[in-house]
């Protein structure tokens, strides 16, 4: 004997078919709802493939010594300041000189993020782009005392006279 009440619901091929279309429809939605709203203002920018974002191309083109490379194909593409997803973390590159003007002008408030621990461990803890407030001034200002044209005219000259004092006691004449 035929137990009828299990006929009635076996799911039929209909079902398969809308349920597989809806479920597709859903996706598209989701997708073009989360790439057209930007309400934070973020630059635009690709962040890859989910958790490894875009760190294969770049460590391949770090290997590959083609870093250079790498930046100005997202610079064509996207503008000076973009997207990424590197190390793990969504990230914001700036390039260019108004990037480096914005970093090393900007006020305590403007910059005060929060490092990612991969990034830390590469730029040092103590860099410049890590430190904020007080200690971030302090540093700043001896950098660029280091770096104004006086002193290095300075340093060059304190610099060859160690090198041809070397290469002297190295019996190597110049």
């Amino acid at each position: 004997m035929e137990n009828k009440f299990w006929h009635v619901f076996q799911p039929s091929e209909n079902a398969f078919v809308f349920m597989f279309f809806t479920t597709t429809l859903i996706l598209i939605l989701t997708k073009f709802i989360l790439t057209h709203s930007n309400p934070k203002n973020i630059p635009p920018g690709s962040l890859g493939f989910p958790v490894l974002g875009e760190a294969w191309s770049f460590q391949k083109a770090l290997s590959e010594d083609r870093f250079d490379e790498w930046v100005s194909e997202r610079v064509a593409k996207y503008g000076p300041v973009f997207k990424t997803s590197l190390m793990g973390h969504r990230s914001i590159v700036m390039t260019g000189q108004a990037g480096n003007r914005f970093i090393f002008t900007a006020n305590d408030n403007a910059l005060v993020g929060h490092q990612t621990a991969p990034v830390i461990s590469i730029i040092g803890d103590h860099s410049l782009f890590v430190l904020n407030g007080a200690r971030h001034r302090l540093v700043k200002g001896a950098v660029f005392g280091f770096l104004r044209s006086e002193s290095l005219q300075r340093f060059v000259g304190v610099v060859d006279d160690i090198i041809k004092r070397h290469l002297m006691q190295a019996r190597i004449v110049v």
